[in-house]
Order: structure tokens, then C-alpha cells, then sequence
């Protein structure tokens, strides 16, 4: 397994022993780690196909197609600027996470023929949506909607500060 600075990395001794000597599981942090690198080129690729999909279409169908999907329109110029820009500071951000678990980032590997697939590249996405959801205020919504039944079940059904010093425990 490669560490780009092994003294300043988040993973626990126990977990890098495991993943050392553990081939399936450091095959697979190798294959996150990958997935992770080649976000933004699998973001743009996939933008590329859909505008070729919708490029290929008759003209009676473009037609009726709202403004930011037709290519010219300054709506579609619009729509393809915050995209790429979102694709590229979403990079940015798996490539922080990467460096902060002591891993290469996608500006410092070299090309590969290592291509990740669509399910790799789904699960990153998610990621992403995940951590919209919980740290930011477009997620706070979702966020409310998915934790708030938790936190008020814990707060009826698990008293604080009754009995001894020891805060109670919730495994959720």
C-alpha cells in the first residue's frame, strides 16, 4: 500500500495493519482511492455523452428541449460552466480527503489504464451527496429530515444526566 507521508495520515496503526496485510481489502482501498482520482475526468466524460446524445437528436425533438439543454443557448453555456466548475471543486475535494489519508490525489499520478466503472464512480457520488447532506446548508434539510426522528428518540428514551457521572452510550 502506498502512503505519501505515513507519520501524517488519519488511518489508525490498526486499520493500515489490516490493510497491509489483508490483499482483498487493500485491493479495495486501492480501487476507492482510484475512483476518488478520476471523479472530475468520469464527471466530464459523462457530461460529453449527454451532450452528444442530445446533439444527435432531429431538430423537431431540440426544439422543444428547454434552453439550457439546447447547445448554443447562453442557458446551455450557463448550465455547462457550473457543471464543469462543480466537477472540478468536487475533485477538490476527494483529492483533500485522499491527502488526508496519506494517498497520491489525482494531481499526482500519472496517466494510468486503470478506468474505473460506473459503480465505483456511483459510490463517490454518493459520497459526495453525503457530504452535502451533512455539512452544508443545502443539506441542512435533508439533513433535519433524516436525523432529527433519531436525535428526538434518543433525547425521549435516553435521559441525560440521570444517575452516575458517565454519559449514556448510543450506538445508532
Amino acid at each position: 500500500m502506498q502512503h505519501q507521508c505515513d507519520d501524517h495520515h488519519s488511518l489508525s496503526q490498526a486499520f493500515q495493519t489490516n490493510l497491509y496485510h489483508d490483499k482483498e481489502e487493500q485491493s479495495h482501498w486501492e480501487d476507492v482511492c482510484t475512483a476518488y482520482r478520476q471523479y472530475a475526468t468520469f464527471a466530464l466524460c459523462t457530461w460529453s455523452n449527454h451532450r452528444n446524445r442530445l446533439d444527435a437528436l432531429p431538430d423537431e425533438q431540440k426544439k422543444v428541449l428547454p434552453k439550457g439543454l439546447q447547445n448554443g443557448t447562453p442557458e446551455a453555456t450557463e448550465r455547462a460552466k457550473l457543471f464543469k466548475d462543480a466537477a472540478i471543486r468536487n475533485q477538490y475535494c476527494l483529492d483533500c480527503i485522499l491527502r488526508h489519508a496519506g494517498m497520491p490525489h489525482s494531481q499526482q499520478v500519472g496517466p494510468t489504464t486503470t478506468v474505473v466503472g460506473d459503480g465505483q464512480i456511483s459510490k463517490v457520488t454518493s459520497v459526495l451527496k453525503s457530504l452535502v447532506r451533512d455539512w452544508t446548508i443545502d443539506g441542512k434539510g435533508e439533513r433535519d429530515q433524516a436525523y432529527e426522528p433519531i436525535l428526538n428518540a434518543v433525547m425521549e428514551h435516553v435521559p441525560l444526566g440521570v444517575g452516575g457521572d458517565e454519559a449514556p452510550k448510543v450506538c445508532v
